[in-house]
């Protein structure tokens, strides 16, 4: 394909036959985060073998693409995040992966089930809110898994079946928030890691710019705002006021 180079993440424990869409598209979303240039690098297809995902990368953004995957092993960068978000994929299928370029060696080597889970040392229950909009919901039980997705964050959640049903209209559709308890385990790398939020209630947010929000706020007869919104909201949603 003229100005593309083909690039392949496999994956050794699956197939194109036992590769399910949903699970793809977990793979593509993790994959499409740590190469980042989300419109330069392009989806082709899933390749007989072990279950290889092959993409095309427009030439002008392979420097960056290599730039990006040069900060896999920085802890501060948000690369190394979507490179532990494969690694957890292919772990809980059993699994290791490579990305490479199809006609030369391996790039990054993602080790998946090799890699020992860290331990959790201490476990906590906490209410609080998340914020995303909704890309999975459904399941068999009284308690039904949903997926927000906030940026490049997943949250898994349960919810009730009433709730579910719910929730339901809001699928891929703007961003909701939901309150109830999490559960957090601290891990012994000293990170906080959600690990279930239980949705009690829920409501759908206003996806408009915050500019055009605080225009709308601030036409509403009889409003007060200072100079500074953004600590006027603060006040509204939390309580307090900014020190500027």
């Amino acid at each position: 394909m003229k100005d593309m180079v083909e690039f392949e993440f496999s994956i050794d424990a699956l197939t194109p036959e036992t590769l399910s869409m949903a699970r793809l598209s977990d793979y593509l979303r993790a994959l499409a985060a740590l190469m980042g240039n989300k419109e330069a690098v392009h989806f082709e297809g899933v390749r007989e073998g072990s279950a290889v995902l092959a993409q095309h990368i427009e030439v002008q953004a392979i420097p960056k693409v290599q730039e990006r995957l040069q900060l896999i092993h920085n802890r501060q960068s948000d690369v190394h995040k979507h490179y532990d978000k494969l690694n957890e994929l292919l772990r809980d299928d059993n699994a290791t992966g490579c990305f490479r370029e199809k006609s030369g060696a391996n790039i990054v080597e993602f080790p998946g089930k090799n890699i020992q889970k860290p331990r959790v040392i201490h476990a906590m229950r906490q209410m609080g809110d998340l914020t995303g909009q909704l890309i999975m919901l459904g399941g068999k039980g009284e308690s039904v898994p949903v997926h927000l997705l906030d940026g490049d964050k997943e949250y898994n959640c349960r919810a009730s079946r009433e709730l579910a049903a719910q929730l339901a209209p809001h699928l891929f559709q703007q961003n909701i928030r939901v309150f109830g308890e999490g559960e957090w385990n601290r891990e012994e790398t000293g990170d906080w890691v959600l690990h279930l939020f239980h949705i009690d209630r829920f409501v759908s947010l206003d996806n408009a710019p915050l500019s055009d929000v605080i225009t709308r706020l601030q036409a509403v007869q009889g409003a007060t705002w200072s100079k500074n919104p953004s600590a006027d909201l603060n006040t509204i949603r939390y309580g307090y006021k900014e020190n500027k």
